[in-house]
This record gives structure tokens, C-alpha cells and sequence, in this order.
């Protein structure tokens, strides 16, 4: 995935969504371990 990035190749919208959605719930899980 992150080879396609590189090489410029343009992500579908759902692939993003995907992505971003991923980006999200990582960034809830280290809010969560820090808290903890």
C-alpha cells in the first residue's frame, strides 16, 4: 500500500476512507495506552 503511494498511483476513494479510518482508530489506540 504504501508502495503505491510512492509510485503516485492514485488511491480510490474507499481505499483513502480505508486509510484514514485505520489512521484514526491507531491514533485512539495510543491515546488509550498513554492514558493507561
Amino acid at each position: 500500500m504504501k508502495a503505491d503511494q510512492a509510485t503516485g498511483k492514485q488511491l480510490d476513494p474507499n481505499q483513502i476512507e480505508k486509510l484514514a479510518t485505520e489512521q484514526q482508530l491507531r491514533a485512539q489506540l495510543a491515546e488509550l495506552s498513554l492514558s493507561n
